[in-house]
């Protein structure tokens, strides 16, 4: 009876122990979609960019692997969860903020910024501003996302 006890406890735990170490292989899924740039060499290869037009630095760049099985509103959620970086983006698609830098509606100091009533982030792909909405739009392996904040949104090309 001790000897089946043992057994049981002993197969309970090492279940567990399994169960445990299987949560970081599921994570792994998320991190081959996001190669984060450690290198110049990484740099070069980046097709996921979010940029600061207004400070003209760089928030975040990376190699993501777009396979063709999500919208871009999806792949940039997943991106910036996994970078850290702090994000509003609307069942739509519409990101309001991304890095503490909000659009003017959502803004919380307008403070001083009466010319900023059409700043917000703007994407691009392969260079050109997108015509259509994040949700919308699914990139190919090829192309080169990138989110700009603008202080004047409506009017950049």
């Amino acid at each position: 009876m001790k000897k089946k006890g043992i057994l049981i406890l002993a197969v309970i735990l090492l279940s567990s122990i399994m169960i445990y170490f299987s949560k970081g292989l599921q994570r792994t899924a998320q991190d081959k979609l996001v190669e984060k740039n450690t290198t110049e060499k990484n740099k070069s290869k980046a097709n996921f960019i979010i940029y600061d037009e207004v400070s003209g630095k760089e928030i975040y760049s990376s190699k993501v692997e777009y396979d063709g099985s999500k919208n871009l509103a999806t792949y940039t959620k997943e991106i910036l969860k996994v970078a850290g970086i702090s994000y509003s983006i609307n069942s739509s698609g519409y990101a309001s903020m991304i890095n503490d830098l909000y659009d003017y509606p959502t803004m919380s100091k307008k403070e001083g910024k009466k010319d900023w009533t059409s700043c917000g982030w703007v994407f691009y792909i392969n260079g050109t501003k997108a015509s259509i909405g994040p949700k919308d739009y699914k990139p190919k392996e090829e192309d080169i996302v990138t989110w700009r904040y603008w202080k004047d949104a409506m009017y950049e090309k």
